[in-house]
């Protein structure tokens, strides 16, 4: 799609940034970084969600999740997923959006429980086992995906969610600035290409 940052094939910038691919996605190190070892699983097609894959698609998808999960086991403390799925939540409203729409589900190496403060904001979660799942309880509604090794939750995305909604909730969590959790403030390619330094020998065992 056009104008869309994580569509097959990357140009320079990102491809700087890579990681892993297989025959349908890629693993890279994220810019805007909060913590270190910040990950992207990004689909190589651009499809809407990693909860709108094709079904012939998730046994790859799931494959590398659990890669990126040992990885972080293995060098950091932990980890936790997240997503935005189908949702303008990336960036400001300013036509740079294409995408927010693109399947990237956001791995961050810490195993932080952050559930209590998403029910006070969103309700109760569903409870799901895998991606697979998310289309059979959501539907088409846009929604949003949370998970550490306690387990996977879901929601209904609201309509009043604030910009990059999961990264501020993590960022207050982390004391750390909001404003670091703002990618496109803060975006900070010299440490995303540390960060692919650092693992891709991780990787590429």
């Amino acid at each position: 799609m056009k104008n869309c940052r994580f569509c097959w094939p990357l140009d320079q910038k990102n491809k700087s940034l890579l990681l892993k691919q297989s025959k349908n996605f890629y693993i890279m190190a994220s810019i805007g970084s909060m913590v270190e070892g910040f990950l992207l699983l990004c689909s190589k097609k651009h499809y809407s969600s990693c909860g709108n894959l094709p079904s012939g698609l998730y046994s790859e998808f799931n494959s590398l999740k659990k890669e990126i999960k040992d990885i972080f086991t293995k060098v950091y403390d932990g980890y936790t997923f997240f997503e935005h799925g189908k949702i303008k939540g990336c960036c400001s409203q300013n036509g740079d959006s294409a995408h927010c729409f693109h399947a990237h589900l956001q791995a961050l190496p810490v195993g932080m429980n952050i559930l209590p403060q998403l029910i006070t904001r969103l309700g109760n979660p569903i409870e799901i086992s895998s991606h697979q799942e998310i289309i059979k309880v959501i539907k088409e509604t846009p929604y949003l995906y949370y998970e550490t090794s306690k387990g996977a939750y879901v929601w209904p995305a609201p309509l009043n969610l604030e910009q990059q909604f999961f990264r501020m909730v993590l960022a207050r969590q982390l004391k750390i600035p909001q404003k670091v959790a703002n990618w496109k403030v803060t975006p900070d390619w010299e440490k995303a290409k540390a960060i692919q330094k650092k693992l891709n020998l991780y990787f590429n065992s």
